[in-house]
């Protein structure tokens, strides 16, 4: 094992590409929460439970009676009385499906009484209002049903906890240990389809998702307050996106609550809705109709005013930006202002998309002539911090055509990497330069709102080559894939400020699309393994910038940090450089940023030049950071060491 691990990092690191591994800060999007989901973010099983369905206490012979908005709920979305009897109907319970992702023997804890059952799967009741349940750790439906719950004295505060905390609340953690575990390293993290942007309905402040909601796997998503709270953990910069129609208070409110709660020290990365170019979304649709029964009419009229029937209109998209923009900068003033980060984001392979967006925000044509159009005068705040756009590579049509009239069997992964190898250059690589031409004139910063492989079964159809794009997930030709997505990403004229992986955890063999770097939790922690059983997440470590160190493109005069060799099995020799005779620490750190030894200071090889040496014998194998910091420089190389 130890040696096909590292045949293959000396063959990816020196033959493919034969430089250093390029060095670029990783973000990471999460995705949403559910009731089957395998990304366990809570340690409490109900905050992940489904919706609420309705049945016939009297007569269960029909799932769901599908009556649940004829039953009045609190403002935490528990019921008031079961059971409840719409008028017309029988007398109706409510149940819950829970995640059995989970593992272990769990106790179920309420408040309130009333009669509820657990359902396929073993469990014990243990008082009034306590029960144990065993889950099993695999997918497969565990259901609760609520029979009755007093009106006097409802059930509420329903919350499923690890055994281990039964009797000990308070200790427990809020979030799942593996599931910051395995985010610690990222710069920043995505909250899209954390908060189901996509297709969302909310338009008034109070249609948001609470903290205090029964389950937070409902529509709305989770809430922006345990979003900030997270961050706050992992010291992880935030990426917001503000829900297509939502009104001028909801986005004042928005932004007040992650002035007033997210850490000081971390920026807030803010970007309206996602992908409203994209059709295949209702807010694209919502957009381009001029916004139909927004809450503020003022939206309705600039829309409109940009043109009345026009349906795909990059200008009304950046209408849109602008005005979150705007409502955002009139929240954070002052000292808030710099933590701020304005992203427009645009269509990755459709580069005038992004040319017309940028004109739009910053008021003037590409060659500089400022616009003078009346709409424009309806908001304040011109132009944007960074642009987005996609970072994903895939296959064509061609190849999909080519692979479902062959022979399954004779459909490889070697295939499938190949084929996208011999396109990636004349479409995602010539897409990034063109975009970045666009964005360089603006002199603003390029990031990347979602990358990675995008290697679906083609239209996300059901075919017999599927396997192997399954399979083509985790071969270690995956990892030089990324690798060189990454390279194009760090080329002078792109310079990707931050990159954000789509997506941390997911199934792999699925026709919707592989997009999970991790499959389970269960992988986190393997670092050994992970070009054998998560060679993209690999990828994204190798890459990844230390998180808060300081990374200049160009250090000052002076001042170096040199590592040779940057993959070794034995001893490397670090370098480094000073302006004047000045204190030095020389740190490592592993890939979680724990801080693992301190360096002796170097031998004087120069006037201001010193040198030392790493012996690793006693370090496991795995990806180091050798850290230079000397008053304020801080410099860093990434080392990979296989024993």
């Amino acid at each position: 094992m130890r040696f096909r691990i590292s045949f293959y990092f000396y063959i990816i690191v020196f033959v493919a590409f034969a430089q250093e591994i390029p060095q670029l800060p990783i973000g990471m999007n999460i995705g949403s929460n559910n009731y089957y989901s395998q990304c366990l973010v809570y340690n409490d099983v109900m905050k992940t439970a489904s919706p609420w369905l309705s049945f016939n206490v009297e007569a269960d012979t029909v799932w769901n009676t599908e009556l649940i908005d004829s039953i009045p709920l609190d403002s935490c979305g528990y019921p008031y009385e079961l059971p409840y009897t719409p008028l017309g109907e029988g007398p109706q319970g409510v149940r819950t499906l829970i995640n059995n992702n989970y593992l272990g023997t769990y106790i179920l804890l309420f408040d309130g009484e009333g009669e509820i059952a657990i359902n396929n799967a073993e469990h014990e009741q243990l008082g009034s209002n306590k029960y144990s349940i065993e889950l099993t750790g695999y997918t497969a439906h565990v259901w609760i049903n609520v029979y009755s719950s007093a009106l006097e004295n409802p059930i509420r505060n329903m919350r499923i906890i690890p055994e281990d905390y039964d009797g000990r609340e308070e200790e427990m953690p809020f979030f799942n240990e593996k599931f910051l575990e395995g985010l610690e390293p990222f710069h920043a993290l995505r909250f899209m389809d954390w908060m189901n942007i996509n297709g969302s309905e909310q338009k008034e402040w109070n249609t948001r998702s609470k903290p205090c909601y029964y389950s937070h796997g409902l529509e709305n998503g989770m809430p922006i307050e345990h979003a900030i709270r997270l961050c706050n953990e992992l010291c992880s910069d935030a990426w917001f996106c503000v829900p297509h129609q939502a009104d001028d208070d909801f986005i004042t409110r928005f932004a007040e609550l992650v002035r007033d709660s997210l850490d000081t020290s971390l920026k807030v990365y803010l970007e309206y809705s996602n992908e409203i170019w994209n059709w295949g979304f209702s807010q694209s649709h919502y957009v381009g109709e001029n916004a139909p029964g927004h809450n503020n009419q003022y939206v309705i009229d600039d829309l409109t005013s940009i043109d009345p029937v026009e349906y795909c209109h990059p200008e009304k998209d950046a209408y849109m930006m602008q005005r979150s923009f705007r409502l955002w900068m009139d929240v954070f003033t002052g000292s808030d202002r710099d933590r701020l980060v304005r992203v427009g984001t645009g269509q990755h392979a459709w580069y005038g998309n992004t040319g017309r967006i940028l004109e739009y925000l910053f008021k003037r044509d590409l060659d500089g002539n400022p616009h003078t159009e009346v709409f424009y005068e309806t908001s304040t705040g011109a132009g944007c911090d960074a642009f987005s756009v996609g970072g994903y590579f895939n296959f064509s049509e061609a190849h999909h055509e080519e692979w479902n009239s062959m022979d399954p069997d004779d459909v490889t992964p070697d295939m499938i990497i190949d084929a996208v190898f011999s396109i990636y250059d004349t479409t995602s690589g010539a897409w990034t330069d063109g975009t970045a031409e666009f964005v360089n004139v603006f002199d603003i910063d390029y990031l990347v709102y979602e990358g990675g492989q995008h290697m679906q079964p083609w239209m996300q159809g059901e075919y017999d080559y599927n396997q192997a794009v399954w399979d083509a997930q985790v071969h270690p030709e995956m990892y030089s894939l990324y690798m060189y997505n990454f390279y194009k990403h760090t080329e002078e004229d792109v310079d990707c400020k931050l990159f954000m992986a789509f997506s941390y955890v997911s199934e792999r063999e699925s026709r919707w699309g592989s997009w999970g770097h991790l499959e389970s939790l269960h992988q986190i922690g393997s670092a050994s393994d992970y070009m054998e059983i998560a060679p993209k997440y690999q990828a994204l470590l190798d890459v990844n910038t230390p998180k808060g160190s300081i990374q200049p493109n160009q250090p000052p005069f002076g001042y170096f940090l040199e590592v040779s060799p940057t993959l070794f099995n034995s001893v490397t020799r670090i370098e480094y450089g000073i302006s004047q005779d000045e204190y030095v620490n020389i740190k490592l750190y592993n890939v979680l940023g724990q801080d693992i030894a301190t360096l002796v200071s170097g031998d004087r090889i120069g006037d201001v030049t010193y040198r030392l040496y790493w012996d690793a014998t006693d370090f496991s194998s795995g990806i180091y950071f050798c850290k230079m910091v000397t008053g304020d420089v801080v410099l860093n190389k990434k080392i990979i060491y296989i024993r």
